[in-house]
């Protein structure tokens, strides 16, 4: 036997410490490299997979995202908000005193200028008079040089004025209360856009996975029309069936490569409608998880009244109608006269200096009496346009309770469809596999099973379709009582915590 002899080593302190202080920075270093690798590399293989062309799927909340960002339908409402704003910023500021910087210079040899510029100036003279040519009683009918014809000079006149609106007869409050009636209007308009870009979101997201579904149907049925065309074939060589039936299979094969195509046809169509509503029209992003609503359990009466309350575009309507009944009162406003009062102080010198100081206060008044019409005719304008807002809301109200009870009836009749083309795809199964025993035995012909087949792809694809209809038309709903984004966001968010 051989001896291993096990030597044992003694540790200082100090190299003690040295060593836990190394295996210290190597797990941070470790810890690191794991951070990198958990943030970094799944934005490098996401942008591997861009450049690959394979594609992205993404949940709704971050197509929704998306959406929000890129589509025009939301930037186009977001830059109305920021000019009802600014309508919103002149508005109160025409109620406020202004406050300006005036630098007037002139040049004139025109004699009540010049003489005016020197007074101004604070330098006026007698000689200014033509006191020179003033010999006695004698010369007073002499015309004086120096007032007839001073010759050129020049002002520099500097003027800082603050001007206070008095009275404007209720324009600036008018105005004023429009510009937030239209702020508002805008702010409904965007919420409308949301809800809106949602709907149509949902609609595209849902689309391609009902596509999707529809063509992994299609690529089912075919498999079974090309099962069932080979065995055919084979019975038809040992003479058990007749060359009718497997012209049948035939047909049916023939036929199911036609709907796969076509559901591929769907599927592009859904994907590109999905990626330019995200404003991402060359990107490989395809939806991921469905989305699934839950049915309204309120009553269409319920459903009615809360829309009142909260639906955008009617609530827009309403703030539309309420600025054009301010822009009457601003018309009307003309009908009364304007006070402002204007406070002004002056220097005036022969070069750019602050010199001979004066103070002016004025009080403008004015009152417009007549005017032939031009005022009645500004505010039957205004009454017209504000009874076009009036009855455009009104008819928004009445187009909205029409909507909700229209969704209700095509739940309602989605509701059925989808549970009898669920029975009736569980039936045709069955009918088929019975119709299959039936004909081993020889009681059925293959043309009764073919039949039975098409009926169960029928029901299946039904089913689907009955589906996404009872999905869009619940979105509908939702849409139109201003719930939609609030119920698609937390449902989204659910989804996040399940993953």
């Amino acid at each position: 036997m051989k001896t291993v002899q096990i030597m044992q080593l003694t540790i200082s302190p100090e190299k003690y410490t040295d060593t836990c202080n190394k295996m210290k920075l190597i797990q941070i270093y470790i810890k690191s490299l794991l951070y990198f690798f958990l943030f970094f590399f799944p934005a490098f293989f996401f942008q591997i997979a861009m450049a690959k062309g394979e594609d992205i799927a993404i949940n709704f909340n971050s197509a929704l995202k998306l959406a929000l960002k890129n589509n025009p339908l939301r930037t186009g409402s977001l830059a109305k908000i920021n000019e009802a704003k600014a309508h919103l910023d002149t508005a109160k500021g025409n109620d406020l005193p202004t406050l300006s910087l005036n630098e007037n210079i002139s040049r004139s040899n025109n004699p009540l200028n010049v003489f005016g510029y020197r007074l101004m100036q604070r330098q006026a003279t007698f000689s200014d008079f033509g006191l020179s040519d003033y010999t006695g009683p004698s010369s007073v009918g002499v015309t004086p040089t120096a007032l007839d014809n001073p010759g050129y000079t020049q002002n520099y006149d500097t003027g800082v004025v603050l001007a206070f609106p008095l009275y404007s007869g209720g324009r600036n409050r008018a105005l004023i209360h429009q510009a937030q009636s239209t702020l508002e209007a805008a702010r409904e308009g965007d919420t409308n856009a949301c809800n809106l870009l949602a709907y149509d979101l949902l609609q595209a997201y849902a689309g391609v996975n009902n596509a999707h579904h529809s063509l992994r149907a299609a690529i089912k049925a075919y498999s079974a029309a090309v099962s069932e065309a080979e065995i055919a074939s084979n019975l038809f060589k040992q003479g058990l069936v007749t060359q009718s039936d497997v012209l049948l299979t035939k047909s049916r094969v023939a036929q199911s490569e036609v709907n796969i195509e076509s559901a591929k046809s769907a599927v592009g169509n859904e994907i590109d409608t999905f990626r330019t509503i995200i404003g991402e029209p060359d990107s490989h992003f395809i939806p991921g998880m469905p989305v699934v609503l839950d049915v309204p359990t309120e009553s269409v009466q319920q459903i009615q009244d809360k829309a009142l309350h909260s639906n955008p575009a009617l609530l827009a309507a309403k703030a539309r109608w309420e600025s054009d009944l301010d822009g009457v009162m601003a018309a009307r406003s003309a009908n009364w006269p304007q006070i402002n009062l204007t406070l002004r102080h002056d220097w005036n010198a022969l070069t750019p200096t602050l010199r001979a100081p004066s103070n002016t206060a004025m009080l403008d008044f004015s009152w417009k009496i007549l005017d032939f019409g031009t005022r009645s005719g500004t505010i039957t304008q205004s009454k017209a346009k504000a009874k076009i807002a009036q009855s455009e809301y009104i008819s928004t109200v009445n187009q909205l309770h029409l909507k909700i009870a229209e969704s209700f009836r095509r739940l309602k009749v989605a509701k059925a469809r989808l549970q009898a083309s669920l029975d009736s795809e569980k039936q045709s199964k069955e009918a088929t596999r019975l119709l299959l025993l039936r004909y081993q035995q020889g009681l059925a012909t293959l043309a009764q099973v073919l039949e039975s087949q098409a009926s169960s792809d029928a029901a299946n694809f039904e089913y689907i379709q009955s589906e996404y209809i009872t999905l869009l038309v619940t979105a509908q709903i939702r849409y139109l009582e201003n719930s939609l984004y609030s119920h698609l966001v937390k449902i989204t968010a659910n989804q996040k915590e399940e993953e």
